[in-house]
């Protein structure tokens, strides 16, 4: 669920980007955490947004995903538009 500081928002949108890459790969959850040195629960926080991963790890993810770790990193436009929508109650 979206929340409202900007920082929140960030990580987000790299967990947005992160399962739109491991989804393209058809690759679990699973087996992302296990190439990626973490637990299955941390790639499902990522995600969602909810754990902010440090740097290593998030290169650890995008290394997995045959990605180049900028590719999960939005720009300040697409930061500014997400957090201009209104929030979603549950």
């Amino acid at each position: 669920m979206p929340r409202g500081d900007p920082d929140d928002r960030l990580y987000e949108l790299i967990g947005e980007r992160i399962a739109a890459a491991r989804g393209h790969l058809n690759l679990s959850q699973a087996k992302l955490a296990l190439a990626a040195g973490v637990s299955r629960v941390s790639i499902v926080n990522i995600e969602r947004g909810r754990q902010r991963a440090p740097m290593h790890v998030l290169w650890n993810i995008a290394t997995a995903l045959k990605r180049e770790l900028t590719e999960f990193i939005p720009h300040h436009d697409e930061l500014s538009a997400r957090l201009a929508q209104p929030l979603l109650s549950a």
